[in-house]
């Protein structure tokens, strides 16, 4: 999944020497990470029927 925006230095996302803040991201992103994996995912996830 493609996210509208980039990770925030503001949101604390990225650290002051350049890297993700795993635990930021993951805090502040719940809804986005949780979409892939729900019983059905919304239209923002693109998904591979077999």
């Amino acid at each position: 999944m493609l996210l509208n925006e980039p990770p925030s230095i503001d949101g604390g996302e990225i650290t002051d020497k350049g890297y993700i803040n795993q635990r930021a991201v993951l805090a502040r992103r719940a809804s986005a990470i949780a979409a892939p994996y729900a019983d059905k995912p919304n239209a923002n996830v693109v998904t591979i029927e077999e």
